[in-house]
């Protein structure tokens, strides 16, 4: 099986900013910053993680699995941020919180926050948003609300609206004995990753280069490591509250209420976004400019696989083709 050789390579490493959140003391919000290659579109994408991986997850070590890269390279701004208590995004006193923290609410904060700034940045009024996994949770309620006009459109990716998931309950457990972070390291991202490659070598479907990189920049966010010394890091809980929700079948946003261009994107063999709990999102949907695609093969991390560029392409189409159209 062979793949297209658009951009495969090392790629330098992103400009770099914090941004002053003054909604929690001591916190300073971390944004990645890829500038436009001969910019061609005057709207900018924010990349907005999921539960689990903070900013990197859009930010790879090499260019054939970097989003914030194809974006830059095709001619769009793109920013990514880490949400508060992910990679750089920590204050001292959340170091030390107890109790799960950073619902999908507090997410909304620092996203609006963000794209305040990327606008003033670029002179703009909107932003592209992309949100993956949790992150499509976030963002369809900014999108829906207090981000209404500054939305210029929204891009699902691996979207989550509200279907049950007993593997996800499972693993979830009880919520009410949840602490603050989780730990995860290595071992139990190849073995999420793996149960939903359909190759007996998932070399030929995942760079293990790629795997590694985002490992080591989360633990290097997080300076966390096991006690073997292999990478590590922690990721807040407070989002498990939010997917304990969703996965009993319970949705926490209103497709309804968002009006601004959508599209929806998903890998065919991702057992967390799943086929039938995204097309019922699609379903109810306000906007009348709204695409529904399915990558074949593409897992829960399609994005950093072999097949990404699909994800790529397809995403920069759709904006462009907004941006083509009169302003809303």
């Amino acid at each position: 099986m062979t793949y297209p050789d658009h951009a495969y390579g090392e790629v330098p490493p992103a400009e770099t900013f914090y941004i002053d959140q003054p909604m929690v003391e001591g916190l300073k919000i971390f944004i990645r910053h890829r500038p436009a290659v001969r910019k061609q579109y005057s709207i900018p994408i924010l990349f907005v993680h999921g539960a689990t991986f903070s900013s990197p997850i859009f930010d790879s070590v090499t260019a054939d699995a970097n989003w914030m890269y194809w974006a830059a390279q095709r001619g769009f701004p793109a920013y990514a941020l880490d949400i508060r208590g992910y990679g750089y995004s920590r204050s001292a006193a959340m170091r030390e919180m107890k109790k799960p923290f950073c619902q999908s609410e507090e997410a909304i904060q620092d996203i609006d926050l963000a794209v305040q700034e990327i606008c003033k940045r670029e002179n703009t009024s909107s932003v592209h948003l992309i949100g993956g996994s949790w992150g499509s949770i976030t963002t369809s309620k900014y999108a829906g609300g207090a981000g209404k006009d500054k939305v210029r459109s929204l891009l699902l990716y691996a979207p989550l609206y509200g279907a049950y998931n007993p593997a996800w309950i499972d693993m979830i457990g009880d919520p009410m004995s949840l602490e603050a972070y989780r730990k995860m390291d290595a071992v139990s991202l190849k073995s999420r990753w793996d149960e939903e490659i359909r190759f007996d070598d998932p070399a030929t479907w995942r760079d293990d280069i790629v795997m590694n990189g985002l490992m080591a920049e989360s633990a290097n966010a997080c300076q966390s490591s096991n006690n073997d010394g292999t990478p590590s890091f922690l990721a807040p809980n407070g989002t498990l509250l939010d997917l304990w929700e969703v996965f009993n079948g319970r949705p926490i946003i209103d497709p309804s209420s968002i009006e601004c261009p959508v599209m929806l994107i998903r890998g065919d063999s991702d057992t967390t976004s799943t086929r039938g709990d995204a097309l019922n999102l699609f379903d109810q949907l306000s906007s009348i400019h709204r695409r529904y695609v399915e990558i074949y093969q593409g897992t829960h991390y399609a994005n950093l696989e072999k097949i990404a560029w699909q994800i790529f392409s397809e995403s920069l189409e759709f904006f462009a083709q907004v941006e083509s159209r009169s302003p809303k």
